[in-house]
């Protein structure tokens, strides 16, 4: 920092001297002022502005927190089921998005040319935990399956996933035919959602059930449903 604020200074330095020399300058009369002065004068408000710099903080695009890993004896899921309406993505997919859906140049838009993104934090976080080895299910209560999936693949999200599913159907429902399918008890399973109203009946199974902030869902919510899982399962409802 201080080689650069010294380049900064110089650079100011050398500009008032080519200024000051220009031949329209010289011709004012001011005895109180000379190029001497003026550098002097700009060199004190170089330090000043230099003494008093402050930390600036730049939110990263995706989340770089890493869930800890695994310790031998520990419990872990078998699968980690997050719902993707306002949990991976910030909108209701039949409420507040016009069919159909197009990719533009890697730019997602709906009818409407509302832009789709997923919340900012979510790719980081499928790769982190997609690296540690646990298995991902998204699920969603749309009985448009066609566009989820070209959702998903163009938000490049398909490589983490080891199932996707969405129907009409209520959610405890859905988290029961992936038990079925990939024959994995409901103790085995970790459960993150933005929305209360369906988990009472998904923790009834003995999932392990997380609701999310309105922010999606972060790296905290599943390090909490681990944690939860790791000391509580399978007996936690």
């Amino acid at each position: 920092i201080k080689n650069s604020d010294n380049i900064i200074s110089l650079n100011w330095i050398n500009f008032i001297k080519k200024f000051w020399n220009m031949n329209f300058i010289k011709q004012i009369k001011l005895p109180i002022l000379n190029v001497d002065f003026i550098v002097y004068f700009l060199f004190l408000i170089g330090n000043v502005k230099c003494s008093c710099k402050t930390s600036v903080y730049i939110q990263p695009t995706h989340s770089t927190e890493k869930p800890k890993p695994r310790i031998p004896g520990e419990l872990y899921p078998r699968m980690i089921i997050m719902y993707m309406d306002r949990t991976i993505w910030p909108f209701w997919f039949e409420l507040d998005v016009t069919r159909p859906i197009k990719n533009k140049n890697g730019i997602i838009l709906d009818d409407g040319f509302q832009p789709l993104k997923p919340f900012q934090q979510i790719p980081g976080l499928l790769d982190s935990l997609h690296k540690q080895g646990y298995k991902l299910a998204f699920i969603n209560q749309s009985p448009d399956n066609a566009s989820m999936e070209n959702l998903l693949e163009w938000f490049d999200f398909n490589k983490y996933l080891t199932h996707k599913m969405s129907m009409s159907a209520p959610k405890k429902e859905l988290v029961r035919i992936i038990s079925q399918k990939y024959k994995i008890d409901f103790g085995d399973m970790l459960y993150l959602d933005s929305e209360y109203d369906e988990i009472p009946d998904i923790a009834e199974l003995n999932v392990v059930c997380i609701q999310t902030g309105d922010k999606g869902v972060t790296m905290e919510d599943v390090q909490k449903g681990l944690h939860i899982f790791s000391t509580a399962a399978p007996d936690y409802g």
